[in-house]
């Protein structure tokens, strides 16, 4: 049987084995591969025994099925648990039992190698010099089969002790590690197959992450594999060592179905080969990663490399160009920590608050609405900047830094002329009142971050960096500390606080550090921007002055600036947009095309990928909570989550008797005795009702003395159309809210 191959074929990573390069041979002093799929079935006990203070046993293993990546069906074995069960209640188990201290090589003696046998051994010098054997094992959500697959204390305890190493590690996926650049983790085990002897090793391809949280069998309909025996076990899945009697054949069908995990990597590999090729990069292709976030990542490299000129295997000038925009990410910045800089790191999400915490229930129209494409929409006005950000920093651990107020930054940066500095989404400051500030103007537009930890990074505690995820997040009315704010929070500033508010906060708001993109600096043409790096001159000077009680050093930084912006609509979302629509359900790339589209907003706040911006990952996220934010106050929802939230269709916010809306009345509304607004029905109705037509939602709208009924889409759509029309006319002047979008049809719909 052709089950191996050669170790060379796999670079760190791989996955894929052609079946053309498999062989069923081995030689000595050759490194091999034996590729498989294993998974497990399981049985555990009830929760409901908690209830009863029984104690709990673990998980009971009751099969594992294993196959090579091109074999047929595959084997099942009983698991020792399932032997032991079936003693218990006086039957036979209908498959073989594991042999071996590890299950793989069980297979590997189903394939004709008989006296394959593994040993431990504490001594590595009796493994050093060996040819390698490598257990490349392909699963999903692998965390489960992996010590349901080693039996013996020697055995279990060398998987345990990889996991304390950090060798074999859970996070979004399990993930086998041997360094910074390598996936195959040595194990204490030789293996001995016809007269051979090999040293062990272990790599896991777990594709619980490949597709984003999703399941098994949504991995493989993703990938164009419709796994049929799903559904066939029915309730009797919930205690599988009985099924395994009770139901033979299907629990035989059910678990060997398991196994296509290879068969949808291979579809899902070809699916992306056709993504590859709809974007014009297909000479840049390589085999998914195991993450989404991973592959978007590549495939956004590939385009930047394909504008640039930069040819796939050409890593030295795919360094050079990357190097233009690291510094720009929030890898790069969480490492900045005796600076200010560090604190760009932190990426905001999305808007979830309780506007109305004093409500317990309601009767009356009521109405859940969503941003149709929140952050899709936001990442298409984005623009991508390739270039050295100009970073605003202070030293982190100083008491005397003097920081501007928010007023001096802005009068700095020209704003508001047609010299500023300050590029729509291209900037972000991260500001804080003063230890005794008190707001006298409550506000709740920047949401504070406070209590965030500073990390090791290696064993020796040489390397530390800011945990950008820890720390605490919240919504303060009289204080902002470390708030992050940008061009849709100056709009609010401006535009819609009355002017007592926005004195206050421009003399109250210090600037903490910030990065943006100098307008000045921005190139028409990636070639000017080349040509401007290439050609800059420009050298960092450190001078010094002494004098008791004046001394000084003058820092002066004289990087190359220049920069140049990709509009990400055009670049790549319009298409995958448009070619997911080429696509409809249930087609596989229409999921994937979908899936990329979301994922780029993930890339871009990751500190994972170098692609990563903290300026187009914050703006990004600004535009989506600054348009819940106007929904939340101009249609007073209840709760805001994100992309939406639940208002009542006859109480929604008009001005009051001056004509205006002033912001700081807008943070609790339902605390104010006299609110200086009115509430009243949407789209200026007297009166809305809302029924219900079978399944058809029919509204009833009622202006004078006349009635309008809409039914179904058509209600929906009127909704949808006045509530956006409201927040326009509330809110006249933000950029959010009235910038003209080129959103294409792609057969979705929404607010």
């Amino acid at each position: 049987m052709n089950i191996f191959t050669l170790k060379s074929a796999r670079k760190t990573g791989g996955y894929i084995f052609p079946e053309a390069g498999m062989t069923g041979e081995l030689i000595s002093e050759v490194d091999y591969i034996f590729p498989m799929i294993v998974d497990t079935e399981y049985t555990q006990e009830s929760w409901e025994g908690m209830l009863d203070d029984q104690p709990l046993s673990g998980r009971k293993g009751v099969t594992v099925q294993i196959k090579g990546i091109h074999d047929g069906p595959g084997m099942i074995y009983a698991h020792d648990d399932q032997v032991a069960y079936a003693e218990e209640i006086g039957k036979e188990v209908r498959h073989p039992i594991l042999e071996t201290p590890f299950a793989p090589v069980d297979y590997l003696r189903s394939c004709g190698f008989n006296d394959a046998k593994i040993s431990h051994h504490d001594d590595s010098d009796e493994l050093e010099g060996l040819p390698v054997f490598e257990f490349c094992l392909y699963g999903h959500f692998f965390l489960v089969e992996l010590l349901m697959i080693v039996s013996g204390t020697e055995f279990r305890e060398d998987v345990l002790d990889k996991i304390v190493e950090k060798k074999i590690i859970q996070g979004s996926l399990l993930k086998t590690k041997e360094g910074n650049f390598s996936n195959s983790v040595k194990m204490p085990w030789k293996i001995s197959i016809g007269g051979h002897d090999f040293s062990c090793n272990l790599v896991v391809i777990d594709t619980v992450a490949i597709h984003g949280n999703t399941s098994y069998e949504n991995f493989c309909l993703n990938s164009g594999i419709k796994l049929d025996h799903k559904g066939k076990m029915g309730d009797a899945i919930k205690r599988m060592d009985d099924a395994y009697f009770r139901h033979p054949d299907e629990f035989d069908s059910y678990a060997l179905g398991d196994l296509r995990v290879y068969d949808a990597l291979e579809a899902n590999a070809d699916n992306f080969k056709t993504i590859y090729t709809s974007l014009g990069i297909k000479e840049y292709y390589r085999d998914p990663r195991l993450t989404t976030g991973a592959t978007v990542s590549h495939i956004f490299e590939s385009k930047l490399k394909e504008l640039f000129g930069v040819s796939p295997d050409d890593s030295d000038a795919w360094k050079d160009l990357s190097d233009l925009f690291y510094k720009g990410s929030a890898g790069y910045l969480q490492t900045r920590i005796n600076t200010t800089t560090a604190l760009l790191s932190k990426i905001n999400g999305g808007r979830c608050r309780n506007n109305r915490p004093n409500v317990i229930s309601l009767d009356a129209p009521l109405v859940d609405i969503d941003l149709a494409g929140c952050y899709g929409e936001s990442l298409r006005a984005q623009i991508f900047p390739i270039g050295m950000p100009f970073t605003v920093q202070y030293d982190a651990d100083s008491q005397r830094n003097q920081t501007p107020t928010l007023r001096e930054f802005l009068d700095s940066m020209k704003w508001d002329t047609e010299d500023c500095q300050l590029v729509p989404g291209l900037w972000v400051a991260i500001v804080s009142t003063e230890d005794d500030c008190f707001l006298k103007y409550r506000q709740d537009f920047v949401a504070s971050w406070f209590d965030y930890v500073e990390e090791d990074t290696t064993e020796t505690h040489i390397s530390r960096e800011l945990d950008n995820k820890s720390g605490t997040l919240k919504i303060f009315y009289n204080e902002i500390k470390n708030g992050v704010i940008g061009h849709d929070f100056v709009q609010w500033l401006f535009f819609v606080c009355c002017q007592e508010q926005r004195d206050e906060l421009l003399d109250s708001l210090y600037i903490q550090t910030a990065i943006l993109y100098p307008a000045c600096e921005r190139c028409s043409t990636t070639d000017e921007l080349q040509k401007r790096v290439l050609e800059h001159d420009g050298v960092n000077t450190c001078s010094f002055t002494f004098e008791a009680g004046g001394s000084a050093r003058i820092d002066e930084v004289r990087e190359c600036f220049a920069w140049y912006g990709v509009d990400l609509d055009k670049f790549i979302v319009d298409d995958l947009m448009v070619l997911r629509g080429k696509n409809p359900k249930p087609h596989p790339l229409n999921t994937l095309y979908k899936l990329c589209v979301n994922t780029f907003y993930g890339i871009s706040t990751s500190s994972y990928f170098k692609t990563s911006n903290v300026v187009v990952g914050n703006s990004i996220t600004a535009r989506a909570r600054s348009v819940i934010y106007y929904a939340e106050k101009g249609l007073d929802f209840v709760q805001t989550i994100t992309d939406g939230g639940v208002f009542e269709l006859n109480k929604v916010v008009y001005p009051g008797k001056s004509g205006q809306i002033v912001t700081s009345d807008l943070v609790c509304l339902y605390d104010l005795d006299e609110p200086n607004v009115s509430f009243a029905p949407l789209g200026a109705c007297d009166d809305i009702q809302v029924g219900w037509d079978g399944e058809v939602p029919v509204i009833h709208l009622k202006s004078g003395g006349d009635i309008t009924i809409k039914r179904g889409k058509e209600a929906l759509e009127w909704v949808n159309n006045a509530a956006w029309l409201h927040l326009q006319d509330l809110f006249p002047r933000v950029d959010v809210l009235h910038k003209k979008s080129t959103k294409i049809d792609v057969g979705g719909g929404g607010w």
